[in-house]
């Protein structure tokens, strides 16, 4: 009778350890997708000459970024402005981990509530996320200051 309950409780001790071990393994993976994944971020820099949208993709994987919104009339925009509205109407473009792609906005566009949104989709992960940021260049939305700007990423 002992023979048998040791057999029981070591199959169940067994099984136990093979189940943590499964959920370890799968909880790695998770992580390790979560932390190589696209992470795709916009925002502003002023400087003299101009105000930019800068979108950086901060991630260790490949963005698709796959259309650009705002509430803003484009194409009424596009026919008043000399400058047309930034980025909306690209699709499908790729951005390549830790680069990034920037584009000048007509000041006029900035401080009026208006906001641009990317959605993206993660060719790792193939999950679809989306940013959305504010066109505001106050102090209290993390300006970038003409010190810190530089066209050229590495």
């Amino acid at each position: 009778m002992n023979n048998i309950n040791f057999d029981i409780y070591s199959t169940f001790i067994s099984i136990l350890s093979l189940a943590t071990a499964i959920f370890a393994c799968y909880q790695t993976s998770r992580t390790i997708k979560l932390s190589n994944r696209a992470m795709v971020s916009m925002y502003l820099i002023s400087s003299k000459k101009g105000t930019y949208i800068k979108i950086k993709n901060f991630g260790n994987f490949d963005a698709l970024l796959l259309t650009f919104e705002t509430d803003i009339n484009v194409n009424k925009a596009n026919t008043s402005d000399k400058l047309p509205f930034p980025l909306v109407g690209l699709k499908n473009i790729y951005l390549a981990p830790k680069t990034s792609k920037i584009a000048l906005i007509n000041n006029k566009y900035l401080n009026n509530n208006h906001w641009i949104s990317v959605k993206y989709r993660d060719t790792l992960t193939n999950k679809l996320y989306t940013f959305r940021l504010e066109l505001n260049t106050y102090r209290e939305y993390a300006l970038i200051d003409e010190e810190d700007f530089n066209l050229v990423d590495y």
